[in-house]
């Protein structure tokens, strides 16, 4: 059998060094599809969550450090005590009692009799390098934010997210979700006073 020369065995690998460059590149965008497509199915979950949370208390729980502001806090019973004491329900005693809940240790769900939204809140499938989901509300609406890794992908990238330099950990936040027909590109706030402006006030 005849041996490789010398510059048949360097052009061997070469063609392997880029087809290896070729497929290796292939890989690490398919795993950081899979990344966004996760934090999309996320921001969906929780989203659906959310939803159930102001079916029974009708409000959205409050944000805290860019959690959701849902999980008992170490007084928790003792405002519980409270307020079935009470005549009516005290939203603000209620959330006194409460704590931000941890993305990817807590879970989500209805303290008070302890139905679950979700059995564990998710976290940004990069959190070991620094990214992290975002969570925005006022009670009356909310945004859920993240940072998506292909930023060339048109149909789900928010330019005008990004825009507005939110940290998402790390990296600017430009991706999310939100409540019924609240914008991502600006803020909760802003977007209620335009509201009371093109309605007089009313």
């Amino acid at each position: 059998m005849k041996s490789f020369t010398k510059h048949e065995l360097i052009g061997v690998i070469c063609i392997l060094l880029v087809v290896g460059a070729i497929t290796g590149r292939g890989m690490v965008m398919s795993l950081l599809r899979a990344r966004d497509s996760q934090r999309m199915s996320d921001l969906g979950a929780v989203s659906d969550a959310l939803e159930k949370f102001h079916e029974e208390y009708g409000f959205f729980p409050p944000a805290e450090d860019g959690k959701i502001k849902a999980c008992k806090g170490d007084n928790f019973d003792e405002v519980l005590q409270k307020l079935k004491v009470l005549p009516q329900f005290n939203r603000d005693m209620f959330l006194s009692g409460l704590r931000g809940c941890t993305w990817g240790i807590d879970p989500f769900e209805n303290v008070a009799t302890d139905n679950s939204y979700m059995k564990t809140l998710p976290r940004d499938p990069q959190t070991q390098k620094g990214l992290a989901y975002v969570y925005i509300s006022n009670g009356n609406r909310f945004q859920i934010l993240a940072h998506l890794e292909e930023e060339s992908d048109s149909d789900i990238y928010d330019a005008k997210l990004a825009a507005r330099a939110i940290a998402c950990g790390s990296m600017t936040c430009n991706v999310g979700k939100a409540y019924a027909n609240t914008p991502l590109d600006t803020s909760i706030e802003e977007y209620e006073q335009s509201l009371l402006k093109n309605t007089g006030g009313k």
